[in-house]
């Protein structure tokens, strides 16, 4: 019987030495970037997202922006026809207003790439079900390429900041992305490239002028509101709020008392804290964004709704080596030449 006992326990020792080494095996060597790398993922079409069309855009052309959506992933495919250490999972989308009245609608093409990782807990390679890796094709519109400001308008028009140039790729110039549509220091990880008729755009810049005029126009109209609210308060706080308003546009209206020997028609360049609270203009090379406006011109209004006339491709990435890779594959391969032909057709 006290045989039996040492021998069982002996069993039980080796049993749970074997455990721990195969645990520490695997977290170890079983289960790296290297294995993640070289396990095979798939393409797979998942459910599109619920549309939210332009109000003036038939249900019935939704199969014409299907076609194109389609042939935008076509591309993609062929960009990274294998993924390794990764799945790829797409659909469509169609959603949100066009840019300009009865012109043509937004519709895109998004594609999520999840990554492989080591699970120690089930000693097993598992699929990730959050990703930081994306790739969208977005038609007709300019989504995270540039950002709204809706708080200025020039000539009625909806003014942008657009991202900054980071250098050339397949012969296009390269802009740093947002996420999700804020700044954000990891936008690094974020490229867009957008592509538009030869010579044409779909924006122009907004003249240093014509910032100082918008700026002053929504500053004097939000200060009359704010003085509005005030009118219970003492004579002397909203003495002190007036100062303190002019103040804040002093160095604006400087700058325009100044226009006979300052030229104001060169772009606006804005460091993005200089939005709202404005004291200089600033330079590309120093940091600054490039202000512009919708070109309301560019657009074909004879064309059909579904027709692309802009296109912008808009790619995202992890910094995992299968991400990394998909990053690689996607800047080295992908025929912006062929999705630029899609334009007008």
């Amino acid at each position: 019987m006290i045989k039996s006992k040492n021998i069982m326990r002996k069993i039980f020792s080796f049993l749970l030495v074997f455990l721990v080494l195969h645990h520490f095996a695997f977290a170890q060597g079983s289960c790296n970037d290297d294995i993640i790398i070289n396990t095979e993922g798939h393409w797979n079409k998942v459910s599109d997202a619920s549309p939210f069309p332009d109000q003036n855009f038939p249900k019935t052309q939704f199969p014409q922006v299907t076609i194109r959506c389609d042939k935008m992933q076509k591309l993609l495919q062929s960009a990274y026809p294998k993924p390794k250490g990764i799945e790829a999972k797409w659909y469509r989308g169609i959603s949100g207003d066009a840019l300009v009245k009865d012109g043509p609608v937004p519709y895109e093409l998004e594609a999520l790439f999840p990554a492989y990782f080591c699970n120690t807990y089930t000693k097993k390679i598992e699929l990730g079900d959050e990703t930081n890796t994306w790739c969208y094709v977005w038609a007709n519109q300019f989504n995270w390429f540039a950002e709204y400001i809706k708080i200025y308008t020039i000539h009625k028009l909806p003014v942008y900041l657009l991202n900054k140039k980071v250098g050339i790729i397949n012969g296009y110039p390269v802009y740093e992305g947002y996420n999700n549509g804020k700044p954000d220091p990891a936008s690094i990880h974020n490229r867009a490239v957008i592509l538009t008729r030869p010579g044409q755009s779909p924006y122009r810049p907004v003249t240093q002028k014509q910032f100082l005029k918008a700026f002053i126009n929504y500053h004097e109209k939000r200060d009359l509101k704010l003085l509005a609210k005030m009118e219970k308060n003492t004579a002397e706080s909203i003495a002190k709020s007036k100062k303190f308003n002019e103040d804040e546009l002093m160095p604006t209206r400087i700058l325009l008392a100044d226009s006979l020997n300052t030229d104001l028609e060169q772009p606006a360049i804005l460091s993005y804290d200089n939005m709202l609270e404005f004291k200089k203009f600033t330079t590309e090379e120093m940091g600054g964004q490039q202000l512009v406006r919708l070109n309301p011109d560019y657009f074909n209004m004879t064309l059909p709704k579904y027709i692309p006339q802009l296109l912008i491709v808009y790619w995202s990435w992890g910094m995992g080596k299968a991400e990394q890779n998909f990053k690689k594959e996607m800047e080295a391969n992908f025929n912006f030449n062929a999705l630029k032909e899609m334009l007008d057709k």
